[in-house]
C-alpha cells in the first residue's frame, strides 16, 4: 500500500530526482537492444520522472504510475505529450494500464513496501508482461544496508519502519532483502541477472553502509 510519507515528501519538493539512474540505463540498454516504437514499458513508482526522458529518447511507448497525486500532476505538466500515460494508483493493488508490456521497470519503489505487498506487485507485473517480458528492479535495499537494523521492525523479518537517520529518515516502510528472500519472491520467474552493490563510506561517516540489489527477472 502506498505510504502517505511519499506524498508528503513530494509536496515538500524533496527526493525530486530528475536525472536517469545510471544502473537502469545500463541494464535496460544491455537487455533491450532491439527496443523501439512497438516496445511497451511501464514504470512503477515513477516518482519525479528521472527516467522518463531516457525512455522517450529510446522511442518506446512509456507509461508511468505512482501513488502520489502531487508527483503525477507534475509529470503531466512536464510531459504534456504523454500526459495520458501517467496515472495515480496504488501499484500493490493495480497497475492501471492494461498489458501486455515488454518491460516493467522499478527503480527503488517496490523496496519501500513490506514483503507481502512486494510479492503482490511482482505477481501483478508477471500477469502484465508478455511471455519473455522482463521486470527490471534497481536499488532494492539489501540486508547489508545500514537501515536493516535501524528504526523498528514491522510485520515481517525483512521490513523496518520509523528509520530516523540517514537518507531513509522519514520514508516510511523499507524492505531489506537477502539473497534467499529475493530468489523466493521471484520463484515463478527466471532470474536473468542478480547483483549486489555495496558502498562502504570512508569519510566522513563510516557507519552508513549502503547496499542494494539489481535484478532482471524474466516471465517464463
Amino acid at each position: 500500500m502506498f505510504s502517505s510519507e511519499w506524498e508528503d515528501i513530494y509536496k515538500a519538493a524533496e527526493h525530486l530526482s530528475v536525472w536517469p539512474w545510471s544502473d537502469l540505463v545500463s541494464l535496460f540498454s544491455r537487455t533491450a537492444q532491439e527496443a523501439g516504437p512497438n516496445t511497451r514499458v511501464l514504470e512503477i513508482g515513477c516518482g519525479a520522472g528521472a527516467n522518463v526522458a531516457f525512455f522517450k529518447s529510446r522511442g518506446v511507448q512509456y507509461y508511468g504510475v505512482d501513488g502520489s497525486p502531487t508527483i503525477i500532476e507534475k509529470l503531466k505538466q512536464t510531459f504534456p505529450d504523454i500526459e495520458d500515460r501517467f496515472h495515480v494508483c496504488d501499484f500493490t493493488e493495480s497497475l492501471h494500464f492494461p498489458g501486455p508490456f515488454d518491460f516493467i521497470i522499478d527503480r527503488g519503489s517496490l523496496t519501500h513496501n513490506n514483503d507481502t505487498d512486494i510479492r503482490k506487485t511482482v505477481a501483478l507485473a508477471h500477469d502484465a508482461l508478455k511471455p519473455g517480458g522482463k521486470l527490471i528492479c534497481i536499488d532494492w535495499f539489501s540486508e547489508q544496508h545500514y537501515g536493516a537494523t535501524a528504526g523498528d521492525p514491522l510485520d515481517d523479518p525483512h521490513t523496518r519502519t520509523n528509520i530516523s537517520e540517514g537518507a531513509l529518515a522519514g520514508t516510511g516502510v523499507v524492505h531489506f532483502a537477502d539473497e534467499a528472500n529475493v530468489r523466493d519472491i521471484f520463484r515463478d520467474w527466471t532470474i536473468e541477472y542478480l547483483a549486489r552493490k555495496r558502498y562502504d563510506p570512508v569519510t566522513p561517516d563510516t557507519s552508513h553502509v549502503l547496499a542494494f540489489w539489481n535484478i532482471i527477472a524474466v516471465r517464463p
